[in-house]
């Protein structure tokens, strides 16, 4: 929240409600300090309904070693987001030969197992000659932080980011 121009902050949390209803999905906001998020929530729950805001106080950003968490903010905390199986159910799969088409890889060298996953034959590597290598990045045997970011937290940002 800026400080200095209030009419900036009354024009971010009308916004930001409107993307709200505008998507259907739900938002996380992280904000510098205890106050912003204070001012945020207030301006926020202007246009929102009580049940579609929440502010989670900043002892909830701690390490998860130097407390526990209060049982109501886990349960708030889960009804923010789809379980597993909710977000399972609703990927749209593709057949492992659009995927193999997309990345370049002939139809005939890849061998299927199903329609969701197949090995690329070895035959393939022989089609890359003379073309530039592409980049690994190994992520292993990394002790996880308190908070549980470990090898997979690791593994999917670095495939986001890239």
């Amino acid at each position: 929240m800026n400080k200095n121009n209030k009419a900036n902050d009354h024009r971010f949390a009308h916004l930001l409600c409107k993307n709200f209803h505008d998507t259907d999905q739900s938002l996380c906001v992280i904000t510098q300090d205890t106050k912003s998020a204070q001012e945020l929530f207030n301006e926020v729950s202007l246009y929102l309904n009580k049940d579609e805001v929440m502010l989670f106080p900043e002892n909830e950003m701690l390490p998860y070693d130097h407390f526990s968490t209060p049982e109501n903010i886990i349960k708030l905390r889960s009804m923010l987001m789809p379980s597993d199986i909710e977000i399972a159910q609703k990927a749209n799969i593709k057949k492992i030969s659009e995927i193999a088409n997309s990345a370049g890889i002939p139809e005939d060298c890849i061998i299927p197992y199903g329609h969701n996953k197949a090995k690329v034959s070895l035959s393939f590597l022989n089609t890359l000659e003379g073309k530039s290598d592409g980049h690994l990045i190994l992520v292993t045997a990394i002790s996880p932080t308190p908070a549980g970011e470990g090898k997979t937290t690791t593994t999917v940002g670095l495939g986001d980011g890239l």
